[in-house]
């Protein structure tokens, strides 16, 4: 408030550094000494001591007053700037007042998000797969959990070694704002030279596409529950600077490419179960497991992890439950995995302490405290490897069995269902179920084929009969008419 003592006091002067420092403080309150030279600018002076640069002028008939900063601090000439401007933006209608408030929420608006880095949105979208909501907007409350996480354990374990290799990199620390495609191209190639598994037969490509595309869905999450707004998507900038980073290579390894490999491969997972060494308590079962593996077709994951409770043997029928799909898969059960199936159950019944697992781990889990399953058998699966001289990964088990599955000349329909793939047309999903009876004397031809080639049994003889050429076509008729495409071997 302006002093009752400078009230009707005209205090308009040619304002400069000498009358601004010897302005008389007033006893209480405050005045204003404006300035003769330009019209709205004027110094305020309180009892305090302070000195405030001010500019005033009226918008839409209201007084606005504009603080422009503190004498000394601000030089006459600066503030005699500042004044014409903030005067000058009053005559077009702005409010020079509401502008500062706005620029000051808009910086800390980017002070916040400067806070959202690549970081916190990876760590943010791991959250989100673990189950966590995330309701705020404006860059990130965390809220309410759901009833299950969004992801498979699975993927949850692999994102979290993502996080740690991605911690790594100067990229991590980098706000979200400031990422463009040549700093995603300097951390995907890092991430390729650091690839140090001796799979890593595509340079780290492979591993490197897989984090990366886990680290654009946490830019996409980020982007729309964060309002983060990017000028250009980095990642389609990436797309030309490193083509076809997103999609790797697919395997075509399988056990079988030359004659003699099955039995070799067969040969040195036989020998597991011959193994003394106390650290190899459990090569017998990983032994199992792998003819298991082989002869269902199932990825690693299913087969690894099933439960008594998913073996049928009374119907001759067993279940995969953790499936990538989600729903469970049914399989019948040949002659040979039953047969294995069945020892294995024997065994478990025997043991001091049953387990609920088929291939059951020796040692208790180091986190969990519990006995589970064998897990990641990699030191046995290299003996087997070196033994046979065939590199091979646990997939690559699956994609023999459907290769030579494909060799029995069934269709491929039942190809994929044996293999669990999504159906792709509106038949397959909605209309032909394939019912297990049926599938058995598939599952039992290719077991037949695998124990054939693996030196198990002994090849049946090929009967060679020679029949003329109107026998054969009657032949041909009636296998139409059966409804029979392809003949058994």
């Amino acid at each position: 408030m302006e002093t009752t003592e400078n009230k009707g006091k005209s205090n308009r002067v040619a304002l400069t550094l000498a009358k601004a420092r010897d302005a008389k403080v007033p006893a209480k309150g405050d005045y204003i000494l404006w300035d003769s030279t330009t019209r709205g600018f004027g110094l305020r002076v309180y009892s305090t001591g302070a000195k405030i640069w001010v500019a005033q002028k009226k918008l839409e008939k209201r007084p606005v007053r504009v603080h422009l900063g503190r004498f000394p601090d601000m030089p006459l000439n600066k503030a005699r700037e500042e004044a014409e401007d903030a005067l000058g933006k009053i005559r077009k209608g702005v409010d020079p007042n509401l502008e500062k408030r706005q620029q000051a929420r808009d910086t800390e608006k980017a002070r916040e998000r400067e806070k959202i880095t690549v970081g916190y949105a990876f760590e943010r979208y791991l959250a989100f797969q673990n189950g966590e909501d995330f309701d705020d907007p404006e860059g990130g409350g965390r809220e309410e959990k759901t009833k299950a996480p969004r992801a498979t354990a699975n993927t949850i374990r692999d994102l979290e070694k993502a996080a740690k290799r991605l911690e790594g990199g100067a990229l991590w620390k980098l706000p979200i704002e400031e990422v463009d495609d040549q700093a995603l191209l300097k951390e995907y190639r890092r991430l390729c030279r650091s690839t140090k598994s001796t799979r890593a037969s595509n340079g780290g490509k492979t591993a490197a596409g897989g984090m990366f595309r886990y680290l654009r869905a946490a830019f996409n999450l980020a982007a729309r529950t964060c309002k983060i707004r990017l000028q250009d998507n980095p990642f389609l900038g990436l797309n030309s600077l490193e083509p076809g980073w997103q999609t790797a290579p697919a395997r075509q390894t399988i056990i079988a490419d030359a004659e003699g490999d099955i039995a070799r491969w067969w040969k040195a997972v036989e020998a597991l179960r011959s193994k003394t060494d106390s650290r190899a308590r459990d090569a017998a079962t990983i032994a199992d497991w792998l003819q298991v593996a082989l002869l269902l077709g199932g990825r690693k994951t299913e087969s690894i992890s099933m439960r008594w409770e998913d073996i049928d043997f009374e119907r001759g029928v067993g279940v995969f439950r953790k499936t990538k799909r989600g729903d469970p898969h049914f399989f019948p059960m040949a002659p040979y995995v039953r047969s294995i199936l069945e020892r294995r159950k024997a065994d478990s019944e025997k043991a001091e302490e049953p387990s609920e697992y088929v291939f059951p781990a020796s040692r208790t889990g180091w986190k969990s405290k519990k006995r589970t399953h064998i897990q990641e058998p990699k030191a046995t699966i290299g003996e087997v490897k070196k033994a046979s001289g065939i590199s091979f990964a646990p997939h690559d088990l699956r994609r023999t069995f459907g290769t030579l599955l494909n060799e029995l000349n069934v269709s491929s329909y039942t190809v994929k269902k044996a293999l669990n793939h999504a159906p792709d047309d509106v038949a397959s999903r909605h209309y032909i179920q394939t019912r297990i009876k049926t599938m058995l004397p598939i599952y039992e031809r290719f077991e037949t084929r695998i124990l054939t080639e693996a030196g198990v049994i002994e090849p049946k003889e090929t009967i060679t009969i020679e029949v003329g050429r109107k026998e054969w076509e009657e032949f041909q008729r009636s296998k139409a008419l059966q409804g029979i495409h392809h003949l058994p071997e």
